[in-house]
Parts: C-alpha cells; sequence; structure tokens
C-alpha cells in the first residue's frame, strides 16, 4: 500500500491509539510514508503507546535515522522519555 501524502492512515494510526489498541502493521507502515509529518505522527504514536510494539526500540531507531529533521527530533524525544 503506498501512503504517499494521504493523511488518513495516520489519523487512523492516532485513532487506534486513542483506543488503546495501536494497530502495528498500520503504524510500520506510517513509520515509513512519504509524507514526512504522518512519519513524525507515527513516531509520537510510539512514543506514548509502544509498550504494545515489541520492536519499539528498533523502530526508534530508524526514525532516529530518518532524512528529516523533524522526525529524527520526534525519536529523540521518544528515545529520552522511554528510557
Amino acid at each position: 500500500m503506498s501512503l504517499g501524502t494521504n493523511t488518513i492512515f495516520w489519523k487512523l494510526c492516532g485513532f487506534t491509539w486513542g483506543l488503546d489498541k495501536v494497530d502495528g502493521q498500520l503504524l510500520k507502515q506510517v513509520l515509513n510514508a512519504k509524507d514526512f509529518k504522518a512519519r513524525a505522527a507515527a513516531v509520537g504514536v510510539l512514543r506514548y503507546a509502544g509498550h504494545q510494539i515489541p520492536d519499539q526500540a528498533d523502530l526508534l531507531m530508524q526514525a532516529a535515522k530518518d532524512d528529516n529533521p523533524r522526525v529524527r527530533l520526534e525519536a529523540l524525544v521518544a528515545g529520552l522519555l522511554v528510557g
């Protein structure tokens, strides 16, 4: 599935987070979206609900190597808070 700049997917990702049932597959797709805002939002979901995602640390490391500085900053802050 190509996410492109379609914001519906990162909104759904946030919606599932709000229900306290993060969809890991959807989260991983959004973390690889073309739109950096979607990737940054997905890192935010990972920051607060990552305890539901077994490979949280690996996904944060991937985000920390992102081309976009906003995504990297989100990953840094998430990493500091996750510990």
